[in-house]
Formats: C-alpha cells, structure tokens, sequence
C-alpha cells in the first residue's frame, strides 16, 4: 500500500509507525538522523535543536533525504516560535462564544499551552468554571450569572497580555562545554484554591549558571473537601511525575534532582519508615518513593517557592509573580553553600490526628491522665460508671460533709457517666466543642459553624448542660429527651467499646441491628455500624457454629388453634409463639422452681429481649424516627418500657437488676 487516508483516527500511529521503520531499515541513515526520527518527530511535526546553524542546515538535508520531505512552518506544538529571536511566545486568537459554560470551556480550552507557561493564569479561568459547576441549576448554555461574567470579562482582558510574554527556547549555556554539569529542580505548594508543581533545568559550568523553565502545572482543588496536608502532598506526587517524564524527554544526563516543598507535613509523611497512614496518604506517599527518595526532598519558605503561584494563580500576566514563575528562584544559580533550602526545617513537623490510622482517638497528654488511666482499667461500662461514682461521693462528702451518701442513687450515676462521656468528647471533639460554645445568636452560628468536612456536621450537634448531643428536628417529639438528643462518642475509643459491649451483652447477644437500636436509646456513636460489627466479631458467645446441630422444636410451638376462642365467656385471641407470656413460660417450663413457678422478671426480662428487636434497619439520619419493634406493634403506642429497660434510669442504676 503506498497511500493512505488523511484525516483517519489511524493516521498518527500509522505516521510514527512508517517513521520508525524509515529509522531502524534505512541503512544509509546516520546516527544522528536515526536518533532525530525517533525521538524528535510527532507524526509529521520535527522539533530539534543543535549548537549551530551549518550542524542545523546538514541535518535538514539529511532528514529531507530520509522522509522525502520538510515542513518549514514555525510553530512547535501549537505554540509560536519566534526564530529571530530563539523564544517561544503566544499568539492568542479567541473564538467569539456567548458568555455560557460551554462558550466559557471554549474560550478557555482555546489557550493551548502543553508546557504550563501561562499556567498560574490559565488557573483563574478554570476557577470560574469550576464554581459555575456548582451551579445545580446552571445548564450548559444558560448565560452565566453576573458576577461570574465579571470575573471572566476581567480574565479576558489580560488575554492578550500573553503574547507579550517570551521563554527562552535554549536550555544550555551559551557556550557549553563537556564539563558542564546539569541538575533538575521540582518544586510543588497547594491552597485552598489549587495546587501545582514546576520543574527547572540549571546548567553550571566554570562558574556560570543559568536557569531555564522545563514544565509546570496548575490545577484546581477537588470539590470535595480536601485538608491542605493532603492538597501539599497531591502537588507532591505531581511534582515527581514531571520529574519522571522529564528524566526521560530530556536527552541530557542529570547530575542531581532536587525537590522542594514548603509543607513540613509532607516531608514528615515521605521520611516516616514505620507509621501507618490512611489509603489516601499510603498511597500518594508510595508513589513519591518509587521515583524519588527521602534524601532528594527539601524545605524552602513560601516565599523562595514559585510553586506557589501555581496555587493561587496570577490575574495579572506582567507581574512579578508571573517572573518567578518562568524565571525560577534566584538561589538556583547560588553555590549550594548559599543556598537557603534545607535538608531538615527548623521546626518540628506537624501532623493531625485525622492523617494518622490510630486505634484510640486520644493524644499523649491525655493517655498520661489519671482520668484515662481510670477508664482503660475497666473492661465493663457499669463497673467504670460504679468506680466513677465512689469518686463522686467522696467529693460530695467532703464538700457538704455528709454522714451517708448512697452511691447507687441515680443522680451520682447519672453524673459519673456524664463525666465520662464528657471527658472522651473533649479529647475527641475539642475544636467542635468550643464552636458550639461561642455560637449564640444565628450570626455566630454563621462565624463558628462547623466545616462540612466534619464527620458530626450533618448531626446538628448542640451543647445541652456541657454535653455534645445531636441536634436534628425531633425536638418537639412525644418521646424521651436521650432518644430525641442522644450523646456523641467517636467510634474508636475505649468507652465506646465498652458501651457496646455492655448493649450487646444486656440483649442476650443480639444482632447489630438490635443493638444499634438499644444504644441509639442514649448514645449516637459515629460510624456506629463499624463498631457494632467490630465488638461483634470478637464475641465469642455470637460466633456463628459451623454446621450448628438442628433441635428438636417445642410441641408447643406445633399445636394448632384457632385465631381467636372462648375462655371463662371471653372472647381472647391465641398466645403469639413469639410475642406471648404465657409463650415464654411454656419455653422456661423445664426451668421451673421447685414451687412450680417461673421467676417472674426472668420471664418479663426474656420478653422484653424479644419484643423490643426491631423489625426495620436502623437509620444513620438523626431526624428519622426509631425502628419498628414488635412491642410498639402490640401496644399500638410509642416505644415505652413496660419492663426495666436499658433506657430507664432505675434499671441502668439498678444492682438488681437481671443482665
């Protein structure tokens, strides 16, 4: 075949293809030219440079001869290139589009720059976009509002400004000679508007130096909330892949690479060897190591960091922020004696508690406190409020100076786990908390409301008598103020487990739904269904058998009667299997006493297990109502304890009570 359709979705690979086979069969071809088809063509496109213009002219005449043809046009990936001059510059043509978010991408995507020139600029147009993409009822080509068309026609007006600006073409010295050495510098910054990354290349020999900008990149920050650690380690990873490919594009050896960052939290996350960090973090973290390593980083200041122009972007193309971006840092060119980055930064990196997988959501000063020592001694949630409580009497003895003082009356109860509770949600919930004390008017609740990013923002969380409970907008229900306001623990915490553990056991080893039920009477524990499940999984006592040995079914529960008979000239409807006293006392029959009867509040304590599992899932929405048990089917009215229950103070204070 000696044609070929232009314009096919095939044609690129087929002209690199025909390319590299001229390059690897042509046998006349020289090292030079065989190396320049390879390397330097993009289909029929060729960008070379070499030291002088006769090496120029020779080389042009053997690629002529090779391929058969040239291409004089002056342009190098769709950027101008002014050959007088040996710069590279911008020719701006922008289409007439209407002000919409498709005539706004248009005009945007119009300004093709592969190699990040005008990167920090271009950032403010994909801004706007980007907000306009917030817009949920904005369609593609509705007109914008007027404050986003403000914001573009300013952006526009600076658009021309790009052709004003010029970028050195040649990445050596002048006059390179074989000792001249080359080392690459990467540097990366994030905001809370963007993030970026560029790379420079300096040659130095027989001290003279010269900086030259090789790429960058500016991109915008993820609509979903992201931490800034988080955003500083994302440019990180970009800053290693430009790195990477310009390792491999640039044909020169590298005698060092250098990257720089202002994030001491980044530099904490890519030399810890044996911390544990989240999949997020872990994963970044591995791929900044794969290509580079711990010794290649270094602090810079904010300053001294043109990546930080790429973070916040420039409305202005003649700036001096827009200079250091193409230009690079003055240090560069320094000796690395005067150089300001530093291997280690002065102080201290800081990592929050949210970027590091721990077990146990407490900080070391807390962990050291008498209070937390108390709390992890225990490994039962009544015996922790018991102990609390002794402490509680005694300080109320030597207070009032009171003779007796009874520890198991519900107010000292109450109090003890008011305490604890309190305590684990300062350590958790501190930020939260002190928010919530300084809102009192809807103008402070605007100031001090919490971050959307917060794992209790959609609970409504509000302070009653100095305890975090949920909001929500059950607060005018007919039910108990621990339902309609329960109080929030974290889900990892010592006092959480115990909780559940405590629910769990008092239901006669339950399912997770029903114990989610029980505990959501008075605590909201996040992510409640992770530490359901957790505790579940260590029980013993509701580890699943493997193949468990079938029994032999009540004959009870295979008599036959009627819906509804006669007793005594009443009419009564058949005891429920499930649901029925006289159902549980036909089961507990061979547990009689000695006098023929079944413990009464054994049975009342079975029943209640029974009846009060619910019969619908659990909902996380703090607003939905309880699930359905089939106690409130029965009674036909809102779920009231007829029985000692888990959510009656003189059962959760009760000694006597039956666990």
């Amino acid at each position: 075949m000696k044609v070929h359709l232009f314009g096919a979705v095939s044609s690129p690979s087929i002209a690199n293809y025909a390319l590299r086979r001229v390059a690897d069969e042509g046998s006349n071809l020289s090292s030079e030219v065989a190396h320049t088809i390879k390397r330097n063509f993009y289909v029929d496109d060729c960008l070379k440079s070499v030291p002088s213009a006769t090496e120029a002219s020779s080389l042009i005449a053997e690629l002529t001869v090779a391929c058969g043809a040239v291409d004089s046009d002056c342009h190098a990936l769709g950027i101008l290139w002014v050959v007088e001059t040996d710069t590279f510059g911008f020719s701006v043509l922008l289409p007439d589009k209407p002000l919409t978010r498709r005539g706004i991408l248009s005009i945007v995507s119009s300004i093709y720059d592969p190699l990040g020139f005008a990167a920090p600029f271009v950032l403010l147009a994909k801004q706007i976009l980007q907000d306009l993409c917030k817009e949920t009822n904005l369609a593609w080509d509705d007109e914008v509002p007027d404050d986003h068309q403000r914001r573009f026609k300013q952006w526009i007006s600076e658009v021309l400004n790009l052709q004003k600006i010029t970028i050195p073409r040649c990445l050596k010295l002048p006059q390179q000679a074989k000792d001249t050495t080359f080392q690459m510098h990467v540097f990366s910054d994030a905001s809370t508007s963007g993030y970026g990354a560029v790379a420079y290349l300096t040659s130095n020999e027989g001290g003279c130096s010269k900086t030259s900008f090789l790429i960058g990149k500016a991109r915008v920050v993820p609509l979903k909330a992201t931490s800034i650690p988080r955003l500083e380690l994302t440019a990180a990873a970009v800053a290693v892949n430009l790195g990477q490919k310009m390792t491999l594009e640039l044909d020169l050896h590298l005698n060092e690479i250098c990257y720089y960052t202002d994030s001491t939290t980044v530099l904490y996350y890519i030399r810890a060897e044996r911390k544990r960090f989240p999949v997020f973090v872990a994963n970044r973290v591995r791929q900044i190591r794969d290509f580079s390593n711990a010794n290649q980083w270094k602090y810079v200041s904010t300053d001294l960091n043109p990546a930080d122009v790429a973070s916040r972007g420039v409305s202005s193309v003649i700036s001096s922020d827009m200079t250091r971006w193409l230009e690079g840092p003055d240090f560069l060119n320094m000796p690395a004696s005067e150089c300001p980055a530093k291997m280690h930064p002065s102080s201290e990196p800081q990592v929050t508690e949210e970027d590091l997988m721990s077990l146990v959501t407490t900080t070391t000063s807390e962990e050291g406190s008498p209070f937390m020592t108390l709390i992890t001694y225990f490994s039962r949630w009544e015996r922790l409020k018991k102990a609390l409580a002794v402490f509680i009497a005694f300080l109320a003895f030597l207070q009032n100076k009171e003779q007796s003082i009874n520890l198991r009356t519900t107010q000292i109860m109450q109090k003890a786990e008011k305490a604890i509770v309190c305590f684990i949600q300062k350590i958790t919930f501190a930020n939260k908390v002190e928010k919530l004390k300084k809102t009192t008017t809807k103008e402070d609740k605007r100031e001090h409301s919490l971050p959307k990013t917060s794992t209790i923002f959609r609970l409504d969380p509000v302070l009653i008598d100095g305890t975090l409970r949920v909001g929500g907008r059950l607060s005018k229900a007919a039910m108990d103020s621990d339902v309609k306001h329960p109080m929030l623990l974290p889900q990892h915490s010592h006092v959480t487990t115990l909780i559940v553990r405590d629910a769990h056991e008092k239901l006669g080893h339950a399912g997770r739904n029903h114990t989610i039920a029980a505990i959501r009477e008075r605590f909201w524990i996040v992510s409640i269904s992770s530490a359901v499940r957790r505790q579940l999984h260590k029980c013993i006592t509701s580890e699943p058998k493997q193949n468990p040995k079938q029994t032999t079914v009540h004959e009870y529960r295979l008599e036959t009667q009627p819906t509804y008979g006669i007793a005594h000239g009443r009419r009564m409807g058949a005891p429920d299997p499930y649901h029925s006293e006289s159902s549980i006392c036909a089961i507990l029959r061979p547990w009689d006493s000695p006098r023929g009867r079944i413990i009464p509040h054994t049975t009342l304590r079975v029943e209640y297990i029974v009846n009060s599992r619910p019969i619908t899932t659990c909902s996380d929405d703090p607003d939905d109502m309880e699930p359905l048990s089939p106690s409130q089917i029965l009674h036909m009215k809102s779920p009231k304890r007829l029985i000692p229950g888990p959510s009656q103070p003189e059962y959760v204070y009760s000694k006597k009570r039956v666990a």
